[in-house]
């Protein structure tokens, strides 16, 4: 992810950024395997397929206002739920995540 830019790659050649529209995402291979999420028009949402990037696995939401890109989020897929949680695990966790993110 490049903060400045606002770049999410969500692949080795795919990427989400600022000027991304609706229409263009939909007309994409990955954006005709996403699924809608949700429809309040003007808003629309979608869930991409899940991918793997840098060894991990992600889902990612993109949000829509009036054919705009408002927003895009980004979930790592793990198998840890709430009742899994772990505090010693969570500060690693954290402190490994904001390590990663200022490089």
């Amino acid at each position: 992810m490049t903060l400045e830019a606002g770049i999410v790659p969500i692949s080795a050649t795919e990427r989400i950024g600022p000027g991304l529209t609706e229409a263009a995402f939909r007309a994409s291979p990955r954006g005709a395997g996403a699924r809608e999420f949700v429809r309040n028009d003007p808003h629309r949402s979608y869930v991409l397929k899940p991918v793997s990037f840098e060894g991990r696995d992600w889902i990612a939401v993109v949000y829509f206002t009036d054919g705009r890109l408002m927003r895009a989020s980004l979930s790592r897929i793990t198998d840890r739920t709430w009742l899994t949680v772990d505090p010693e695990y969570e500060q690693q966790w954290t402190a490994a995540l904001k390590a990663e993110m200022e490089t």
